[in-house]
């Protein structure tokens, strides 16, 4: 999606579409990367309110089948368990972050960056002049 939202964007500052509004010359591109951060809003919210509680849950249901394995056949089961302790030891700049951290970081990241590319288009309309 990143791909496609700046090539979109893109070919239309080399085409040098605008709208006209409030009496400026505004680049398409600017809407295009403002577009480009709702939808990746919307991949958050599909991220960490669908998909993250779901992974959670199957390695809390693993973790829980684990234990009642293990007791059979003594500790041959730690797949959800490694997932969990590995997934713990992940450092972002230096300090531990859990997933949601880690997620909320990756995602504001990305909407922070389409906010940025479309204010710097935006700085580059042109006021109209009436002849």
């Amino acid at each position: 999606m990143l791909a496609a939202i700046v090539a979109a964007a893109g070919l239309s500052l080399r085409s040098q579409f605008t709208l006209e509004f409030f009496n400026y010359n505004v680049p398409v591109g600017a809407l295009i990367m403002l577009f480009g951060a709702f939808a990746w809003g919307g991949i958050y919210f599909l991220d960490t309110k669908w998909y993250s509680p779901f992974l959670l849950g199957s390695v809390k249901t693993g973790i829980s089948l684990e234990k009642q394995l293990n007791i059979v056949f003594q500790g041959c089961f730690t797949h959800s368990s490694d997932i969990k302790a590995e997934s713990n030891k992940v450092t972002v700049f230096g300090s531990k972050k859990n997933s949601v951290a880690r997620s909320k970081l990756f995602h504001f990241s990305m909407i922070g960056l389409f906010v940025s590319l479309a204010i710097f288009l935006l700085l580059m309309s042109t006021k109209n002049t009436v002849t």
